[in-house]
């Protein structure tokens, strides 16, 4: 018998992680802005966010997620009445199946929220850098890691990516350009809607 080898293709692969961070802002915080050349997405774990990409505003929020393609600007303002707690992830891939993502918001799965999960906590196991100060630019490596824990964020951020691009195939660029309406508008607008909704007895959902 003859054995062959098959190489086979990988569609999403992470060359470098540049910053994980989770943390907790403060309700009235603000943050005007900035652009990268790298990729970024923001998962909202509770609260309620307002995102600006380019120049086209979204309302996030607990479970939804938003990515930001390289170059993209993007700035971030708190507008729920309680302070949210945030995970950004920043990385580096050139990877063509990203193009999915180019202007992506979604809800995330339950399956998507656990490799969330498992990416802040072996990446608390990887690195020294503390994840909730959002000042941190660039990640630590600890002198002692568990074996193959930073080999698995990369895994496990990888697994993310390809899950949701399986899970959210339908989507497409769902962020809605507010040129008129400021965030705190459409906050009310929904706040009222959902309330109507309420009193109809009727499920809530504001997919634009």
């Amino acid at each position: 018998m003859t054995y062959v080898k098959t190489k086979l293709k990988r569609e999403i692969i992470i060359d470098s992680i540049i910053t994980i961070h989770y943390f907790e802002y403060m309700k009235d915080f603000v943050f005007n802005g900035e652009s990268h050349n790298f990729w970024e997405f923001l998962y909202v774990d509770n609260g309620t966010v307002s995102v600006c990409s380019d120049d086209t505003w979204l309302i996030l929020n607990t479970g939804d997620i938003v990515f930001h393609q390289p170059n993209e600007f993007h700035a971030i303002k708190s507008i729920g009445k309680n302070s949210p707690n945030l995970i950004a992830i920043s990385f580096v891939c050139d990877s063509p199946a990203m193009d999915f993502f180019i202007q992506k918001s979604f809800t995330l799965t339950e399956n998507e929220r656990e490799l969330i999960s498992h990416i802040i906590s072996e990446s608390r196991r990887s690195f020294s850098t503390p994840l909730h100060i959002p000042s941190v630019e660039q990640v630590q490596i600890k002198d002692e890691t568990p074996f193959a824990s930073q080999q698995l964020v990369l895994m496990y951020l990888e697994l993310f990516l390809i899950t949701s691009i399986r899970n959210h195939p339908e989507n497409i660029a769902t962020q809605t350009s507010l040129p008129k309406a400021s965030p705190e508008k459409k906050a009310t607008k929904q706040a009222r809607l959902g309330k109507i909704l309420h009193e109809m007895e009727l499920p809530i959902s504001f997919t634009d």
